[in-house]
């Protein structure tokens, strides 16, 4: 093989199809994917990318399910304590505001920020960035959007606030009577279909829907001159 021959190859990878891994940094070409296929890093073998034909059906389904759920879960009554004669009942709002009552504001609002605020955010984000695409319509907020969807995502953290409530839960059991109400069963369904959700949003696919949608028209990219027909030509046009 020829010392062009390397040069020419890697040149026709277009930045585009290369994917860095988020574990280890390693480098990635992406080959053209077929529904269900999908790419890992051959140094980590951490998952990059899977295509999915229908993707863009699944997310808004999943993203309509949680605002529904979402709504229902903090309009209705999340549980009831009952204890040596006493009943309180305790709903979904409830719960940042009770820390802010007892002098903890800042508690406060980091529990209303990660199982509230910034899931609901999350989703109308989610929405604002796939609805565009389903319908093949750019929009002039489709591209920070989809910034802010990535990086909220990191910090809803409805699973971790299941999770916590179903151990409290386990262990309040023998201190009090819990009556769970219609707002508890909606919230599981939330973090049910929020997590779904998310699973089904892919960075790479969503970022070269934006792009084609935001930047139409076939694309070509040149490659580098061969540094040797470059040196031969500039040698000629100067004799």
């Amino acid at each position: 093989m020829s010392p062009e021959e390397p040069m020419l190859a890697s040149a026709a990878i277009r930045h585009e199809d290369l994917i860095a891994c988020p574990s280890c940094d390693n480098l990635t070409a992406i080959p053209a994917l077929q529904h269900g296929d999908a790419v890992f890093c051959r140094h980590c073998n951490h998952p990059l990318t899977q295509y999915q034909h229908n993707a863009y059906d699944q997310v808004i389904a999943y993203a309509v399910t949680t605002l529904i759920l979402f709504v229902i879960a903090n309009t209705s009554a999340f549980l009831t304590l009952q204890a040596t004669g006493s009943e309180n009942l305790m709903t979904l709002p409830g719960a940042p505001l009770a820390f802010y009552e007892r002098g903890m504001p800042v508690l406060a609002f980091i529990v209303s920020s990660v199982i509230l605020t910034l899931p609901f955010l999350h989703t109308l984000l989610v929405l604002l960035v796939y609805v565009p695409l389903k319908l093949g319509k750019p929009t002039a907020w489709l591209i920070l959007s989809g910034r802010l969807v990535f990086i909220i995502a990191a910090w809803c953290m409805v699973d971790v606030f299941l999770i916590a409530l179903v151990v409290s839960l386990v262990k309040l059991r023998t201190m009090a009577t819990i009556t769970l109400g219609i707002g508890f069963w909606a919230y599981v369904g939330f973090a049910i279909s929020f997590t779904l959700m998310i699973s089904h949003i892919d960075r790479l696919q969503c970022w070269r829907a934006i792009d084609a949608l935001m930047n139409p028209g076939p694309r070509t990219l040149k490659p580098p001159p061969d540094p040797l027909t470059h040196t031969q030509a500039t040698e000629a046009k100067g004799s």
